[in-house]
């Protein structure tokens, strides 16, 4: 069972993603890419997400995440 943003960024079995352009979008983002920032959790998160060019794994809006995970 995952409990934390840490243990998410671990696992690798299930992909993840999250909407675009959100605040966790632009932190992920931010601490992923950023070299003055970077953060080695957030980068595995940021590299996760962005598979496929981040298509399959981030969606536009909260609404077609639920339909997505259903």
């Amino acid at each position: 069972m995952r409990k934390s943003l840490q243990d998410l960024s671990k696992q690798t079995e299930l992909p993840y993603g999250t909407v675009l352009d959100s605040a966790v979008y632009d932190q992920l983002r931010s601490k992923g890419m950023n070299p003055f920032e970077r953060d080695p959790m957030y980068s595995q998160m940021w590299r996760m997400i962005n598979q496929s060019g981040g298509a399959d794994n981030n969606v536009e809006d909260s609404k077609e995440g639920i339909r997505k995970v259903r």
